[in-house]
């Protein structure tokens, strides 16, 4: 096994004292140090290490290597996370959510939201793999006709939401 969990690890301790992140198990890679390094990382994996990394006691005295796995993992999960965020919002849209709540949920406008959904959806409907679309039509045009005929929501053409 090439080196020891601890440099691997960059000599992050958890609570307990034992060592956590990405280097406990042997099958793991060293603990990424680069954006692109954390983004080959599986995105569920990347929130457990992040949260496990962020679990060190002391920040004090760490290698600039600690900090910049810190770097790397948190900068992989925001540039999923927003890949994945218009796929949660079509999935909140067809249970029901209006935009508004998705809109809080999100943490955005009411406008961005839409832009975002929007954009996916028209992407995902028109990319077809084994003769199926991403998204059903019918199902984009179900979501768009309740969210335009929701009170006081106004959808244009170009996606402007008032």
């Amino acid at each position: 096994m090439e080196g020891s969990n601890r440099e691997r690890n960059n000599g992050e301790q958890g609570n307990d004292g034992g060592e956590v992140g990405r280097g406990l198990a042997a099958d793991r890679p060293p603990a990424p140090v680069t954006f692109e390094e954390a983004e080959a990382i599986n995105p569920f994996d990347l929130l457990t290490d992040l949260h496990d990394h962020a679990m060190a006691l002391r920040l004090d005295g760490k290698p600039p290597t600690f900090h910049l796995t810190e770097l790397a993992l948190s900068a992989a999960v925001v540039a999923w996370w927003s890949r994945w965020q218009p796929i949660s919002m079509h999935r909140a849209f067809l249970a029901g959510a209006s935009l508004g709540e998705v809109a809080a949920a999100a943490g955005a406008t009411e406008t961005e939201v839409y832009g975002r959904w929007s954009d996916w959806a028209e992407r995902q409907s028109n990319t077809v793999i084994a003769r199926r679309a991403g998204v059903d039509a019918n199902e984009l045009a179900a979501i768009r006709g309740r969210l335009a005929g929701a009170s006081g929501t106004r959808i244009s053409p170009r996606g402007d939401v008032s």
